[in-house]
């Protein structure tokens, strides 16, 4: 046994700095996953609305009941994206069933029959998709620290974490049952893998870096398909180290990146029909566009530079993008690793109709790379190491915009009720009768309990809310045969009392105001919403204004909506 003598009495126990080295992934991790925790219950079910008011948390959670993996049940008939997230859905919500009660209704959730649903299980299933979202953000984190540390120091590698840790969008969107976080997630850990593939050391694992790469590869293709771009990270780490056998390596790390796929989305080939309509449906629809959310902008290519600036913060963009062009400069290995995935994903996004901001998480770990690497060789050149540092504190902090700035006043809005509550409880205090631009949904203020469920389906149960409504009373025409209305200006001919409209519905068309080079479609769409608005405010007043100016990106604004109150003006 070996033995140790007792410090003598006045002095300080030495402190291993390889054993606190070993700490700091776990610190990173716990630090990201601490900002992403408050504000988790953002929009859920209440005394006003059952449904969550992110427009596509309870589709995901209703695609992810057509997943049963106690009976080998992979294929639930929907493939706009890959299945792996819909199962881990579904184990979330089993799991959450066992430990706090099965539904009240007999399974809990349908599609055909909304009032089949019980709301308040689905809250809580909800929750634990959340939670995973929550993991993975964390993990984003953690992973931009291992790949820093490995290329530069700790200290650059507790930047990058900080940046991811930090990041506005990414700590909102982390909060949310959505695919896109996890997606992010698994791209970044194959980065890592494809880095690991330069090192000599690592060629004689057990499962070389190439294949961990392809496992993880398939593994985000089978969250959301475009994560099967970032093997050409390890191909070029191969081509570029040329171990032996580097052919068969990337041919190794293909193949099993195609098999996770394919096992982890086995309709594929189990239920090929729909997975190519629904795919050749998504690759459409980003190439088409959506509504009037994104008519009228500028390329892709421009948009999402826009998107990254507010999504991180002016200054950490421009410090990480300056950190990876003079990686490459200089002929860092690693930086053409990282850069072969971020070029082609970002000119893939680039070129697409529909640009939110969720598009761009995949490159984040490669920026926060990008970023820890800038200021450890600018710590390390005489003028430039006290201003790198106070740089990379200005930008973490948020000046001008970004970082700890933004995180905070978004998380505090999420903790805070949302202003299409507030403004709901507002109108029910005071019940005179409401019109409305559009038929509820996440659009509107919170006024029928079932605006915000999907809207096929659940247009009956919503259009009976509607008609029945009487604190307030709501006019929303409908067409003759029952259905959802547009802007439709014979709402002001039932004189309402009240008119509530939100960012969302308005805040687009204004934008399009007299352009004149849309597509037929969207100059009907402008014309209709800004002739509505032009009588609105002829005859109406705003009263009040509930939350505050968004960003104008709309997935982003899904906790930033803004309601203004409109009342009739005295004849």
């Amino acid at each position: 046994m070996g033995w140790k003598p007792m410090p003598q009495k006045g002095t300080i126990p030495t402190v291993d700095a390889r054993r606190l080295e070993r700490l700091l992934p776990l610190a990173v991790f716990l630090f990201a996953l601490l900002i992403r925790l408050p504000g988790l219950g953002w929009g859920l079910k209440n005394d006003l609305h059952n449904a969550s008011l992110h427009p596509d948390e309870t589709p995901n959670f209703g695609y992810s009941r057509q997943v049963v993996p106690g009976l080998g049940q992979f294929t639930p008939g929907f493939y706009s994206y890959g299945t792996l997230y819909l199962t881990s859905l579904r184990v979330a919500s089993d799991v959450t069933t066992a430990y706090t009660g099965a539904p009240k209704t007999k399974d809990g959730w349908s599609f055909g029959d909304p009032t089949q649903t019980d709301w308040d299980w689905v809250a809580r299933c909800t929750m634990a998709g959340r939670g995973l979202s929550v993991i993975f953000g964390a993990l984003t984190a953690m992973v931009a620290y291992l790949i820093t540390r490995r290329i530069a120091n700790p200290p650059a590698g507790l930047l990058a974490g900080a940046f991811i840790a930090i990041a506005p969008a990414h700590v909102v969107h982390s909060r949310f049952q959505t695919p896109d976080i996890m997606a992010a997630a698994l791209i970044g850990g194959a980065l890592y893998f494809a880095v690991r593939a330069l090192d000599p050391k690592d060629e004689k694992a057990r499962l070389s870096p190439a294949t961990w790469c392809g496992i993880l590869a398939g593994l985000s293709a089978g969250v959301k398909y475009t994560g099967i771009l970032v093997l050409l990270a390890l191909y070029v780490a191969l081509g570029l180290k040329k171990p032996e056998g580097w052919i068969r390596q990337a041919a190794v790390a293909t193949v099993t990146a195609l098999g996770v796929f394919i096992l982890t989305t086995p309709g594929i080939l189990l239920d090929n029909a729909r997975f190519m309509h629904d795919f050749l449906f998504e690759v459409n629809h980003t190439a088409t566009g959506q509504e009037l959310f994104f008519a009228g902008t500028q390329s892709g290519f421009l948009f999402h530079i826009s998107n990254l600036s507010t999504g991180i913060g002016p200054v950490l963009l421009l410090m990480a993008v300056a950190g990876l062009g003079w990686a490459a400069y200089r002929k860092q290995t690693w930086a053409f690793v990282v850069l072969a995935f971020l070029i082609p994903y970002y000119l893939l996004i680039g070129k697409a109709e529909i640009k939110y901001m969720r598009y761009t998480f995949p490159l984040y770990v490669g920026l926060a790379v990008g970023f820890g690497y800038a200021v450890s060789v600018a710590q390390r050149r005489k003028g430039w190491d006290k201003g790198s540092v106070a740089l990379a504190i200005l930008g973490i902090g948020g000046i001008p915009n970004g970082g700890i700035r933004e995180t905070a006043p978004l998380t505090l809005g999420m903790i805070s009720e949302d202003p299409r509550d507030a403004a709901a409880r507002f109108l029910k205090a005071d019940p005179k009768s409401v019109g409305l631009a559009r038929d509820p949904w996440y659009w509107s203020p919170s006024l029928v309990p079932d605006g915000p469920d999907p809207r096929g389906p659940s247009w009956p149960l919503i259009r009976n809310e509607i008609q029945a409504s009487t604190a307030p009373k709501i006019e929303y025409p409908l067409t003759m045969e029952g259905g959802q209305t547009y802007f439709d200006l014979s709402v002001f001919d039932r004189k309402p009392d009240r008119i509530a409209v939100t960012n969302f519905e308005v805040e687009y068309p204004e934008r399009l105001r007299g352009r004149t080079d849309l597509q037929a479609g969207e100059t009907a769409m402008v014309k209709a919403a800004n002739a509505w608005v032009d009588r609105l405010r002829q005859e109406y007043e705003i009263e009040r204004i509930e939350g505050a100016p968004g960003s104008g990106v709309e997935d982003m604004d899904y906790v930033r909506a803004q309601v203004a109150i409109w009342k009739r003006k005295t004849p």
